[in-house]
């Protein structure tokens, strides 16, 4: 309770691949006449921040100021985004637009609390370079007044090896934490970080020990990550 309650005192700057996550819920009756697939019928839809994003939601949600800075599209999606991240007290959002680059959306059709479908529009290839340098240089610009600087990478193009580099870096420069949430085995991209937080399949992808069998292989684990990435410092989700 007490490092929560200390939440309402963190600043932090979250930069990686931002998201849009719609549910559309509803009942599944029939199957379609046209094709042997299940009918559903919509009876609710909603959207939330996803990816990074959610990160941002996350850590208002505990106290904490979150300044948001991602890559989007010029679309929809980045409106719907945009307002729904708006509506929350403690957010700041800055985004670089790319009029080329749509903005990432995942949707998933649930009928009867069961996921029956995801349909995912993303680009995963990584950004120009000049949208790169553009993130980089809000980074740079909104660095100062941060307590912590949170790498939320999930393997959509935005968080580049030069981006993240270059945003350790600049965070080690001013003395800021760095956490890292990764999603490449490529440990070593992600070095001079502050804390690493894999979960159980990522870091059996980069360690080839499956923590999830021993207590003594998830510290072996976390003892081999910390070690190949050059970080501080693992915090293992078993999850």
């Amino acid at each position: 309770m007490r490092i929560i309650e200390k939440f309402s005192g963190v600043s932090v700057l979250c930069a990686g691949d931002v998201m849009v996550d719609h549910f559309i819920r509803g009942t599944i009756e029939r199957i379609s006449p046209e094709s042997p697939v299940p009918v559903l019928r919509t009876e609710i839809s909603q959207t939330f921040p996803g990816g990074a994003a959610n990160v941002a939601r996350n850590i208002a949600a505990l106290g904490g100021r979150c300044t948001l800075i991602g890559v989007v599209g010029n679309d929809a999606a980045a409106k719907t985004l945009r307002a729904d991240l708006n509506a929350i007290a403690g957010i700041q959002t800055k985004f670089v637009v790319n009029d080329r680059r749509g903005t990432i959306e995942k949707k998933r059709c649930v009928a009867q609390n069961q996921q029956v479908l995801r349909v995912d529009t993303e680009e995963t290839s990584p950004i120009a370079d000049k949208d790169a340098e553009n993130l980089l240089d809000l980074l740079a610009g909104t660095m100062g007044g941060h307590d912590i600087l949170v790498l939320s990478d999930y393997a959509k193009g935005v968080l580049t090896d030069s981006v993240i580099a270059r945003a350790i870096a600049l965070a080690r420069d001013k003395g800021i934490k760095i956490v890292v949430d990764p999603k490449s085995p490529a440990l070593s991209r992600y070095r001079g970080a502050s804390v690493s937080t894999p979960n159980s399949r990522e870091i059996a992808a980069a360690t080839g020990i499956d923590p999830a069998q021993a207590r003594t292989r998830a510290a072996r684990a976390a003892a081999q990550d910390a070690a190949q990435a050059g970080v501080d410092a693992v915090l293992l989700a078993l999850g």
